[in-house]
């Protein structure tokens, strides 16, 4: 099985790509700083440690939330 932290770098990287999608929106919102701080942290040793998936399930369904607002509810992130 995929891991979390690669699955959400694997969408955040199609997104760039995806030109309905203002992503920079998601990153200058305050509320996903932190959550993104740990999936770089996660990326950076290569694992997420037990206490990060969470936080990493949070992020996954802030951007599943985020690619639903943009798109008026025509994609979600099962779709990148």
């Amino acid at each position: 099985m995929e891991k979390l932290h690669d699955r959400i770098e694997d969408v955040l990287t199609m997104l760039y790509d995806y030109s309905y999608i203002d992503l920079d929106k998601f990153y200058n919102n305050k509320g996903n700083k932190e959550l993104l701080e740990v999936l770089n942290n996660v990326n950076n040793r290569g694992y997420a440690k037990r206490e990060e998936m969470e936080t990493l399930q949070d992020l996954h369904d802030s951007i599943d939330s985020f690619i639903k607002f943009e798109t008026n509810d025509n994609s979600r992130i099962g779709d990148f």
